[in-house]
């Protein structure tokens, strides 16, 4: 059995995920501030493969989405034992 197409597919799935983790990274490290050693680092990171500038624009997208929850009042996405708080719904 030829498994070439099936290690590639995987190969790419985890380029990606890979991709996704590190683009998390820099997102959290671009939120506290970067050092001019950071900023370089960046830079050389964006170098490397044009699908990391495309995510890091993708997930700061979504950070800033994000900000929308800090309108809301601490505590609404707590949850407990028996209750949802985003939903009110009980638990099972």
């Amino acid at each position: 059995m030829n498994w070439g197409p099936y290690l590639s597919k995987n190969d790419e799935v985890m380029r990606t995920a890979q991709c996704y983790e590190e683009a998390s990274a820099w997102i959290a490290r671009l939120d506290k501030g970067l050092s001019a050693a950071d900023f370089c680092s960046l830079r050389e990171w964006l170098a490397v493969d044009g699908k990391n500038r495309t995510v890091l624009l993708e997930l700061a997208c979504l950070w800033d989405r994000m900000s929308v929850l800090s309108r809301y009042p601490q505590g609404l996405f707590d949850s407990d034992d028996e209750n949802n708080s985003v939903t009110g719904l009980k638990a099972d």
